[in-house]
């Protein structure tokens, strides 16, 4: 993952976005005023719009992004996949037992 600063306006929203419940206004006025104080501690995790252009879509964190816009926070912090390339060094993956934990 890789850290990267986004403008939470231009984030798109992700139609096929997996929370399907609604938040209560409590909830939202709670994570608003979170954010506003100490800013967004969990970055929202976004991809590349598939549509193509320089924007990204929200995977997960639309609450924490729109209560980001709430508290008019100009960026936010948001994590995105580095996507594998062939050149990317590979780390062999080591299986270990439970007793060697």
């Amino acid at each position: 993952m890789q850290l990267i600063t986004a403008d939470p306006r231009s984030l798109k929203d992700n139609p096929d976005r997996s929370r399907q419940s609604k938040s209560s206004p409590q909830s939202d006025a709670l994570l608003c005023a979170s954010i506003r104080a100490i800013g967004v501690v969990q970055p929202p995790i976004v991809k590349l719009d598939p549509e193509g252009g320089n924007s990204y879509v929200i995977v997960f964190g639309h609450r924490r992004a729109a209560q980001a816009i709430a508290a008019d926070l100009l960026e936010i912090p948001c994590c995105w996949p580095i996507p594998p390339t062939i050149s990317a060094p590979c780390s062999p993956l080591r299986r270990t037992s439970p007793a060697n934990r």
